[in-house]
């Protein structure tokens, strides 16, 4: 999305909060079927919250750390939900090092 300064900080701003009924709705249609089970993930997993996501996220972190032997977790630094378009460019870094060589990129905080 590449939004910078203000665009940026409008869609912070502009970002609705995530309720559990919305999550409950958005999972409905990802995973109708029910949502997989934490334990039978067999892939490599990476999983990242914004540094300044509330905490049910950073929960969630701990939860999948706890459930997924050898996942990777970890906080974009200074971020929120929506910091794939917060900050791009880091994104892009974290993600490339993941799919290049499911490395840790070095800007990434520990997970809480």
């Amino acid at each position: 999305m590449g939004l910078d300064g203000d665009g940026a900080k409008e869609f912070i701003e502009q970002s609705p909060p995530l309720t559990r009924a919305g999550a409950r709705a958005q999972l409905r249609e990802v995973e109708p079927g029910g949502v997989t089970r934490l334990t039978e993930i067999s892939a490599p997993v990476m999983a990242l919250v914004g540094e300044q996501e509330s905490q049910y996220f950073h929960r969630s972190l701990r939860e999948i750390r706890t459930q997924i032997p050898g996942a990777e977790v970890g906080l974009a630094p200074g971020m929120h939900h929506g910091w794939s378009g917060e900050d791009p460019r880091l994104f892009n870094r974290i993600l490339r090092s993941w799919l290049d060589a499911r490395a840790r990129h070095p800007e990434l905080l520990p997970a809480r």
